[in-house]
């Protein structure tokens, strides 16, 4: 889940860029970028952890499209890709990509949710209510 959908916000198509973010760094690095005992903790990570490089895994990943990569799986949906079509324009030409203009370094994320929001979340999933509580 992006970000945002764990905070119980209204995703857009940014929520499913970041999914097919995460998708890209899993088929690229043999591996999920995020790592817990349970969901709650995965969720967790997707709220306040960056992934690690997928070079980390994977040195062969060219640079470019690690940034790809990198930004589509950015915490703020305002830094990640807008459209799909500006997503596939930059896959289709990472080798040509000037990545010094791509989001880096840490990410904070304004409004996080708090454990207990996390649980009440998790309950209402799991007991089916989750339609009603939006």
């Amino acid at each position: 889940m992006a970000p945002e959908q764990i905070q119980g916000k209204r995703g857009d198509a940014r929520t499913d860029l970041y999914a097919l973010g995460i998708l890209l760094y899993e088929m690229l690095t043999g591996a999920v970028p995020f790592h817990g005992d349970n969901a709650l903790a995965v969720m967790h990570q997707h709220l306040t952890a960056t992934p690690p490089l997928p070079r980390q895994s994977n040195p062969e990943i060219p640079p470019n499209l690690e940034a790809i990569i990198m930004k589509a799986v950015r915490k703020n949906p305002k830094e990640r890709y807008q459209s799909a079509g500006a997503f596939l324009a930059d896959i289709k030409n990472y080798q040509e990509l000037d990545i010094s203009q791509f989001p880096r370094g840490p990410e904070q994320v304004a409004g996080l949710v708090t454990n207990r929001q996390i649980w009440i979340l998790a309950g209402a999933i799991a007991f089916g209510l989750w339609p009603s509580l939006r």
